[in-house]
This record gives structure tokens, sequence and C-alpha cells, in this order.
């Protein structure tokens, strides 16, 4: 029986987001000495009053006015940007909605799917996210997380096997191919290394060296 090969490309991209902070700068008063009077300054003091110089003006230390909190919320659709061209996991499951927000029916992705975002749109200001370039059919932000993934170089032909351990004798990873590593599992003391939802290869067959991390 002949045997497929199985490749398993997946194309991530990362983004940066910048943070900024203000420090508050707190400022201290200074008072000056009092100077002592001499004897002609004395005998004038009945013609000439004398300011008082550790009065303060309270005017100055008037606290200024706090900038009241905004209450808007934030853009709902800075999640979903912000999830564009990632892989991701489905959290929970999901049901499936069409451009109009509408539920797609007996449509629903089972909890950790692997999926690949590829648009987005607001519907009635909420955000959806397209997947793996399926028309018409979005998901919530909410349900998915971004996904860890690293490409490797296969080593050696590698068997692939399901989440039990099972050898699937009609797939094999032919050698010199990468493939993306989303996940990792022992079973019977062997490391398994996720290549997809349902599909793992042996850690052993993979070369530690070539590995590029895709996200994070």
């Amino acid at each position: 029986m002949n045997k497929k090969i199985l490749i398993s490309f997946v194309g991530v991209a990362s983004a940066l987001i910048g943070l900024s902070a203000s420090i508050p700068v707190s400022a201290a008063e200074a008072n000056s000495p009092v100077v002592g009077k001499t004897e002609l300054e004395a005998s004038n003091s009945s013609k000439t009053p004398v300011t008082d110089v550790n009065k303060t003006d309270n005017s100055s230390n008037k606290t200024a006015t706090e900038t009241p909190k905004s209450t808007e919320k934030p853009n709902g659709n800075a999640n979903a940007i912000a999830l564009m061209g990632k892989t991701v996991r489905l959290t929970r499951n999901s049901y499936v909605y069409d451009k109009h927000g509408k539920r797609v029916k007996n449509k629903k992705l089972k909890k950790g799917l692997i999926v690949g975002i590829s648009s987005f749109t607001t519907v009635n200001g909420k955000s959806l996210i397209g997947f793996n370039n399926k028309e018409n059919q979005f998901i919530k932000p909410a349900n998915v997380k971004i996904l860890k993934a690293v490409r490797y170089r296969v080593k050696r032909n590698a068997f692939v096997y399901n989440a039990k351990g099972v050898r699937d004798s009609r797939y094999y990873v032919k050698k010199g191919k990468k493939v993306v590593v989303f996940s990792t599992k022992k079973v019977k003391g062997i490391k398994l290394v996720g290549i997809s939802e349902k599909q793992f290869i042996k850690w052993a067959d993979l070369d530690p060296k070539s590995a590029e991390v895709l996200a994070e």
C-alpha cells in the first residue's frame, strides 16, 4: 500500500505593541527665613506695616481638578485586528456566524481546533473574525487564543500518530521537510509533538537546532 506524504505548513505573523507610561512629578514648597529687625526698623514698625512672610497664599495650594475618567468602552475591533494573520486555538466550542451576525445553522467549531485568522467584520458594534479563508463564516474573538508555534526540520522519515499514540500507517512526514509544532504530550513515556489538531509525530524525529519561533 502506497504511503501518503504529509507536509504541514503554517504561516504565522507576529505583531508588537508599544506601551507608554507617564510618571507624576511632585513639587515641594520652599519657605524663606525671617530676617531680624534693626532698632530703626523696630521704631518705624508702628508706621509701616510689616508683611508676615509666614503666611501662605492659599490660592497657590489649590489642587488642579482631576481629569474625569473616560467612560468610553475600548474599541472592539482592536482585539480582532490583533488576531489577523495569527494561528489560534479555540478555547471553547464556538458557534459560527455569517456576515450579518446571524448564527449558521448546524455549524459549530469544537474546542481545541486550530485555525488561521484571515479576516474580521463588525456587526452592530460587535467584532467577529473570519478563519481559514472561509467565505461568510465568522467566530467570536473571545473564543480563541493565539497559539505558540515553532517550526522544525524533520531529520528522518517520521511516522504519524493520533492523540492516543496509535500509529497511522497511511501517513508519514518525509525527511528534510519542515513542520510547525503546536503542542507536546507524552504517551507511554514517548514525547509526541502536535503538527495539527489530531496528528502527532515523535519529538525524536525532529532536529532541535532547526527551531524557528513563529508565534507566542
